[in-house]
């Protein structure tokens, strides 16, 4: 192992792959509250289950729903659409139409 450390030290520094940074903005006040709605639905959800609430959903999913993102809309299954609730919302139905295409 201390081979395989000393070739990756022996590599330039203009060589080694960079970090790949995620900039996001921050969310606005409505957002978090709609994350918090969702994570205390997926909470109670669970412990009727007698599960961990990150089954249903991990909290970054959560704020990405929160920040009505399609793509982690789309990637949700039925079950966890029907414990969060979003079945009801117009972005989960948008989703669901964008998934059948």
């Amino acid at each position: 192992m201390l081979d395989a450390i000393k070739a990756g030290l022996a590599v330039p520094a203009d060589q080694r792959p960079q970090p790949v940074r995620v900039r996001m903005r921050r969310m606005t006040r409505a957002e978090l509250d709609y994350a918090e709605v969702l994570r205390e639905r997926r909470d109670a959800r669970a412990k009727e289950l007698g599960i961990d609430p990150t089954i249903v959903a991990a909290r970054a999913t959560l704020f990405a729903l929160a920040r009505k993102d399609q793509d982690e809309l789309v990637r949700l299954l039925p079950w966890q659409r029907e414990i969060l609730r979003l079945d009801g919302d117009a972005a989960a139905k948008s989703a669901k139409t964008a998934e059948r295409e």
